[in-house]
């Protein structure tokens, strides 16, 4: 297991009341998988990422990265966990600094790792950019003058420069034109397949999370609703909001409308209550149970008694 993440939790202050982005979160990822986080907006699928990452720190809970614990390492142990997890974001030109060409932008965790000389450097960076299907002569070129799919190619080359265990892609062709979008899928299931890094995929689109994805987990308002291997999950949801998530994508040239909850976010009971339609009274006073239904880690204290068909029709 390359990373372990239990019991992670995190609150912020919104107007003076407490509101929980992450929510006890349970998320496991093997050597050379690739786990999808899938959910609407504001479900803290990139609070998450950045709570991984360290960009964040967590109220509670732990995350176990390369054998390591990452909340509680020592500045210099989270420098050197750090050169083993790289990040590619949702917008990648404000990600790079526009003043500095990518040859350095590209360069930096190498840099960072002190081991190559400059000449070693060079090249690599060379060789990375064609890796991802960009041209040597890009090194010379600044993040703005190249397009939007070009620069989350050398986003991505910057990543996995310095072969790290873990990349974090938190929502990264949400900003692409569709057409780009299947390229880059392309090029990370590529990568997918002749390394063995892992992948924390953040989306909200269900179909680019099925293409790439062997594992995903559905978040709500903070917490996983369900979570395991992609097409069993897919082709059999077990969840209410799964399955009302999928039924709702599955809908060609339909605009899917996001359910909006009056909660203030620290209900005891569970966050989906009040569009399920297996919900009782209970379900808003008591915490969900997380129950093992079919290999699916489901988080319902009634989907084991729902008469509800387990597939889709």
């Amino acid at each position: 297991m390359i990373m372990q993440v239990s019991n992670l939790t995190k609150t912020f202050t919104v107007s003076g009341k407490k509101q929980i982005a992450v929510d006890k979160v349970n998320l496991s990822i093997k050597r050379g998988e690739c786990l999808g986080l899938i959910g609407e907006s504001g479900s803290g699928k990139s609070t998450t990422a950045n709570l991984i990452a360290g960009l964040l720190k967590p109220d509670w809970g732990s995350i176990v990265f390369n054998s390591s614990e990452f909340v509680k390492a020592s500045a210099k142990d989270l420098r050197i966990a750090r050169k083993e997890m790289q990040m590619v974001f949702q917008n990648p030109q404000e990600s790079f600094n526009p003043r500095m060409k990518l040859i350095g932008a590209i360069s930096e965790p190498l840099i960072y790792q002190k081991k190559y000389k400059k000449s070693e450097i060079e090249q690599l960076v060379y060789g990375t950019l064609e890796r991802v299907g960009l041209k040597g002569e890009y090194a010379a070129k600044y993040a703005w003058e190249i397009s939007g799919g070009e620069c989350q190619r050398a986003a991505i080359a910057r990543a996995i420069i310095g072969n790290p265990k873990l990349i974090l892609c938190d929502e990264i062709t949400s900003a692409l034109d569709v057409s780009v979008q299947a390229q880059i899928i392309s090029l990370l299931y590529q990568l997918k397949e002749e390394t063995d890094m892992s992948f924390l995929f953040i989306s909200h689109d269900l179909a680019i999370v099925s293409s790439i994805c062997d594992k995903v987990a559905v978040m709500y308002k903070g917490q996983i609703m369900e979570s395991g291997d992609t097409l069993s999950l897919i082709n059999n949801p077990l969840h209410p909001y799964t399955r009302d998530l999928i039924f709702n994508a599955a809908k060609p040239g339909e605009k899917r409308i996001e359910k909006v909850s009056d909660c203030n976010g620290m209900i005891n009971g569970c966050k989906y209550y009040e569009f399920c339609n297996i919900s009782e009274k209970q379900c808003r006073e008591n915490p969900p149970e997380e129950v093992n239904m079919n290999g699916h880690i489901i988080c319902c204290s009634k989907c084991s008694h729902s008469n509800l068909p387990l597939a889709l029709s």
